[in-house]
């Protein structure tokens, strides 16, 4: 057996268009039932609507955590803190990405240049 076909579903821009009476008595349809009542006529989704219904949902959930991800704590100088925060808000990039591509820069070429030492390291 087909389902029936439903209203069609109003949008704000469509609510907007209408004039004070029509929403008047589009207010007055909705509050005239109970939430009770609204339930009882309610369908239960179809097998296509559960399928969309929950791969929306998949798409919600926190991002996985690829590429072997961790997180950790830092503890940084408040100033020094403040202007990576500036800079990130500037790029349009996030805190961490700005220390990651910090730190594969050191790591790539090291901070003051390849084979340097920092300042007051000894091998001791």
């Amino acid at each position: 057996m087909k389902r029936q076909q439903r209203e069609e579903e109003l949008t704000g821009r469509q609510i907007d268009a209408m004039t004070p009476a029509q929403r008047q008595k589009l207010f007055e349809e909705l509050e005239g039932t109970s939430p009770e009542e609204r339930w009882a006529k309610a369908e239960s989704p179809s097998a296509a609507e559960r399928r969309r219904q929950m791969r929306a949902a998949k798409g919600m959930s926190q991002p996985k955590n690829r590429n072997g991800k961790r997180h950790i704590s830092i503890t940084v100088e408040a100033d020094l803190l403040r202007r990576a925060e500036d800079f990130s808000r500037r790029n349009h990039m996030k805190r961490s990405e700005l220390f990651t591509l910090g730190l594969q820069k050191v790591l790539a070429e090291g901070a003051w240049g390849r084979g340097a030492r920092r300042p007051g390291f000894s091998p001791d």
